[in-house]
């Protein structure tokens, strides 16, 4: 509950009233004018710490007043990121991009998950250990005999697939331009072969399917047909 109030100090001076809780009227008695009116200037919150004003402008003032550290902290990071692009080598990707779809103009729409199947495995057939092969053969074939890598792991390194919708990028990575390109256009010339031969099975799968059969079970004992 709050209450106008007039104290009268033992030094005679009268402090005009101010409206504050019954609580800070018990805490002001017996302390002197002068200690009052610093309580007054003065928040505090409900624990009794002490709150600082703040303004907007202190942070900008303390950095300004810091201005060598911040330039000297800027020219390090500057010498700092100079050094580490000249130690690391550059590194240069090229890319080959081909559209991977279903052709809904001929086919039925099909549910989400036979696409994602089907997208699937033509994403296998691109990355799998038989097409990296082929393609690292042919890239070698382009390059003189420093350049060969050791194994098919190190090369893989050098390629990444990325799927953009129905836009596929065949991405070749090195330190020399003409070899990234290399890469991305053996990997996409040995992907093209792959998938027509993929699809040229596929249609011999469906050709079978779809030839008519007569079964029959033989008993080996009497030699005649049982069924």
């Amino acid at each position: 509950m709050k209450s106008l109030f007039w104290l009268l100090f033992s030094d005679g001076n009268a402090i005009s009233g101010r409206i504050l809780p019954r609580a800070c009227l018990e805490y002001a008695i017996g302390i002197n004018s002068q200690q009052l009116r610093r309580l007054l200037e003065h928040q505090h919150d409900r624990k009794g710490n002490h709150l600082e004003s703040f303004e907007l402008t202190d942070p900008i003032t303390k950095l300004l007043r810091r201005w060598f550290w911040l330039i000297v902290s800027s020219l390090v990071c500057v010498v700092a990121a100079l050094v580490f692009s000249l130690l690391i080598p550059p590194r240069f990707e090229t890319e080959a991009a081909i559209a991977v779809n279903l052709d809904y103009g001929t086919l039925e729409p099909l549910e989400l998950v036979v696409e994602d199947r089907v997208l699937d495995r033509v994403w296998q057939l691109m990355v799998s250990d038989e097409t990296l092969l082929q393609t690292q053969a042919l890239v070698e074939s382009k390059l003189p005999e420093a350049e060969i890598w050791d194994s098919l792991l190190s090369f893989r390194t050098h390629t990444r697939l990325d799927a953009r919708l129905s836009r596929w990028e065949l991405i070749g990575i090195h330190n020399q331009p003409e070899i990234a390109r290399k890469i991305a256009n053996s990997w996409m010339v040995i992907v093209l072969q792959r998938l027509d031969a993929a699809y040229e099975h596929a249609w011999n799968a469906a050709q079978i399917e779809g030839i008519h059969f007569d079964v029959q079970c033989i008993s080996q004992r009497s030699g005649q047909n049982e069924s």
